[in-house]
This record gives structure tokens, sequence and C-alpha cells, in this order.
């Protein structure tokens, strides 16, 4: 039976809909499996899985379609299943890592700056697919980016014969601060990181970790931890720091990370065996 004290953890994840389950196997991979090892027997990931309150049913449906687009592969032994990453999922997991693990206060991508869209047809959808990859809406063709590879990349296909208008925003001001907690919805997202602070400092208690958790515990308090998070760091667009909210929570979250991460890490390295 799961130990009441992380049972708070599993609720806030149950209470979520749709249920991502593909992407709490991600987490699963990225964080619990590829730093111990190729394969884990899928017993095994069901025992976890059902802990947090998953369908087995689910969960092999979700495995059957990340293994469709090769993110993991199977391998048999006896008649037992083992799942490890694919070379898909190997790549994206260590290239998500660099972020999820650093817990210090991501650097920003480089120069803010503005996008005003011209007029003329194709406008709504560029700017949709715009704001698909990152970039921030200050208003239907006023736009905002933080400058990585990604957003700057949407604008590769954009006809040229009449430019938009694009220019940096470097005064720190609280006008530009403003725009920036709009665009890009940064109330939103601090409003999460605030959630989870709370959440998780009252499961710990301001305890390295708790004591009273058997290992499998720890390994589902060490994947939510890490899950919860990396939902919430990989949306964050990496601006100055300038640019963010006065309360900004993003600070107070990876240093509670940083300082139970590591131990919930050392107790469960040997889930696997």
């Amino acid at each position: 039976m799961t130990n009441s004290i992380i049972q708070p953890a599993i609720d806030a994840f149950q209470e979520r809909t749709p249920l991502r389950v593909g992407s709490l196997l991600v987490t699963i991979f990225g964080d619990s499996v590829l730093p111990y090892g190729d394969f884990v027997k899928l017993s095994s990931l069901l025992e976890i899985t059902s802990a947090i309150g998953i369908d087995d049913g689910a969960v092999r449906v979700a495995i059957h379609r990340l293994e469709k687009v090769g993110w993991l592969k199977k391998r048999k032994v006896g008649r037992n299943a083992h799942y490890g990453l694919g070379k898909a999922g190997e790549e994206e997991s260590r290239q998500a890592a660099k972020l999820i693990y650093d817990f210090e206060q991501p650097q920003s991508f480089g120069e803010l700056q503005m996008l005003v869209l011209r007029e003329g047809s194709g406008r709504a959808e560029f700017r949709d697919n715009l704001v698909a990859s990152g970039w921030g809406l200050v208003a239907p063709n006023i736009l905002l980016t933080s400058g990585s590879d990604q957003q700057l990349a949407a604008l590769e296909n954009r006809e040229k014969e009449t430019p938009d208008f694009r220019f940096p925003l470097n005064a720190e001001t609280e006008d530009i601060r403003r725009l920036c907690i709009k665009g890009f919805e940064l109330d939103e997202l601090n409003a999460a990181y605030r959630a989870y602070v709370e959440l998780y400092k009252n499961i710990l208690n301001g305890k390295p970790a708790p004591q009273l958790l058997n290992m499998q515990d720890a390994l589902i308090l060490r994947i939510l931890m890490i899950h919860d998070y990396r939902r919430l760091i990989l949306k964050e667009p990496r601006l100055a720091p300038y640019c963010l909210p006065k309360d900004w929570y993003g600070n107070a979250t990876r240093k509670l990370l940083f300082e139970h991460y590591p131990v919930l890490k050392k107790r469960t390295k040997n889930w696997m065996d």
C-alpha cells in the first residue's frame, strides 16, 4: 500500500484530465530508466504505474504508441517483455535533461524581440504557428520571442516580399515586464510553480527526504516531482530576470527540487534490480 505521505502528489496527478499516461512514461524512462540501464521489465514498470493509480491497460496502450513512433523499443527475455528507449526517445531525453536537471535559473535564450505582423492573407495561420513554437502573443498582430532556436526557426518559411517588423526590446522597464507577463502568460505559469512548491513542501515537511518511505514510495515521489517540474520548466520561455513577475516561484521550485531530488535519487538507484 502506498504511504499516505505521498498520496497528495498521486491525487494531484490523478486530478489532471485527460490523464496523459504517455507523458508520465516519458518521464519515467528519461529519469528512472536511462541513468541505470537500457531496459526495464514491463512487470516492474506496471508495478510503479499501478501504485500511482494508472490502469495496466492504459499503460500498455501508451507503451504501444511510443514503440510505434520509435520512442521505445522492446526486447523479449523468455516470456518477459522488457522496454528501453529507442533512438528518438534517448535523444529527446538527453536534450531535455540539460534543462531539467540544471536547477539554476535557466539562462535566457538571447535578445527579447517584438514582431509586428503585416496585413494580408495567412496572417492568422502564421501567428498561430508562431505561438505554437513558443512565441508570446501580446495582441492579434504583435508577438514576442525570447530568442530560442525553435521560435526563430518558425520565421524561416515566411514570405519576405512584404516583411514583418521585428525589433529588439532591451529596456529593463516595468512596461517590458508587463508585456512579457501578458505575452508569455507568466502569471499562469507562476501560479503553477507556486502550487508545486506548496504541494511538495507539505509532503517533504522540511526533511531531506521522508525517512518512512520504502523504495517504491520514494521512487514514486521522485518520479512525480520530476514529472511535475518537467511539465513546467519545458514551458518556461527562459527570459531575462527583469522580464519575470517580481514574485517568481520558478526559483523557489528549483531550490526545493535541488534540496530533495538528489536524496531521493540515491535511495532509489537500485529499483530496477
